[in-house]
């Protein structure tokens, strides 16, 4: 009896440790499909990233995109305006140098006026001259002739005078 009792303490600690066994088991399997999950999970987790990745990527890009069509049309405008800039300059220095040959050439015929002035002034002057000559030779040949006049009239009224 003591062999089966031996032999039912034996089956009962090999039942336990079966038991034992079963839930390393159970427990090995459960963690094995919670590392599984927890790998799907970190997976999806990871894709979930690399989509939001992409997506701000893609919403970057746009941007870039807008920003770069942005700077190219001021980029537009700007040689635009610097042509424009450009042709207001040259216009603006063709009338300067126009006026600067207008400027030249009145004050070429300024000169020439003063040189004219001078020399119908200096004509005039010489004129004046002239007639306050001719005036005074005039005027000393009425005054003369006056002289003559009284001398005569003296002399006729000496005449009348020795004549009657």
């Amino acid at each position: 009896m003591k062999k089966v009792t031996n032999m039912a303490e034996k089956l009962t600690q090999l039942e336990k440790e079966i038991q034992k066994r079963i839930i390393q088991l159970r427990d090995a399997d459960q963690k094995k499909i919670f590392f599984q999950l927890d790998g799907w999970f970190k997976t999806l987790s990871s894709v979930k990233e690399i989509e939001s990745v992409y997506k701000t990527d893609d919403v970057r890009a746009k941007e870039y995109t807008k920003l770069i069509e942005k700077i190219m049309q001021q980029q537009k405008d700007l040689d635009k305006r610097q042509n424009e800039h450009a042709a207001k300059q040259k216009l603006l220095q063709a009338i300067i140098d126009k006026q600067i040959s207008s400027k030249k050439q009145l004050e070429r015929e300024i000169k020439k006026n003063e040189d004219l002035l001078s020399r119908i002034q200096e004509e005039e002057r010489q004129q004046e001259l002239v007639i306050r000559t001719e005036q005074e030779v005039l005027w000393e040949q009425v005054v003369l002739d006056q002289r003559m006049d009284s001398v005569e009239e003296g002399n006729k009224k000496k005449s009348h005078c020795s004549i009657s």
